[in-house]
């Protein structure tokens, strides 16, 4: 192992409580937290696609608003949705640097009371927990590439409930065209 990949261990363990800890116990340890981590990059993804979505649907809608407005709206929710896939695309790959523009996006998530609010909660929790400090450390970066073969099984329960909620979506976005 080289010196970089070993210091990139000990700065990982130094945000953990367990100084003897060996890379295959740090992963297990925070594995389920790296991967609703990388969740909720998903869940921006989905995000950009609705706005991507609702841009197009409202050019194309016919009413009284002017072109210009139909336009600038547009512009607006596609530049919100390309902050949100390069933002997404940040929490998918654990980069310290999504930290900030997650809880920023996520600050004005908690407006959206009542379900906002908790979703927005529970991503900012996530960030800035002790072991989201872990996950996004660089060292942890390096525990990743160590222990490939070590990963986070989704339940085939929640499996389920993903698919339903994916055709309850396009079933409702098919309804509304």
């Amino acid at each position: 192992m080289s010196e970089n990949a070993d210091q990139s261990i000990i700065d990982a363990l130094s945000v953990t409580d367990d100084a003897d800890a060996n890379p295959e116990d740090i992963r297990n340890e925070n594995i389920r937290h790296e991967a609703s981590i990388r969740s909720v990059g998903t869940l921006y993804y989905l995000g950009a696609l609705i706005l991507i979505g609702l841009a197009v649907s409202g050019l194309l809608t016919e009413d009284d608003r002017t072109w210009m407005l139909k336009i600038f709206t547009a512009a607006f929710l596609i530049g919100f949705a390309v902050l949100q896939v390069f933002v997404g695309t940040g929490l998918l790959k654990l980069r310290h640097w999504a930290i900030v523009p997650a809880a920023i996006l996520s600050a004005f998530g908690l407006l959206g009371f009542p379900l906002g609010t908790v979703i927005n909660a529970y991503i900012l929790y996530l960030i800035f927990s002790k072991k989201g400090r872990v996950v996004f450390s660089p060292g942890y970066r390096t525990i990743i590439a160590q222990t490939p073969e070590i990963k986070f099984r989704t339940s085939g329960v929640i499996w389920m409930l993903l698919v339903l909620l994916a055709v309850v979506l396009v079933s409702s976005l098919v309804m509304s065209l």
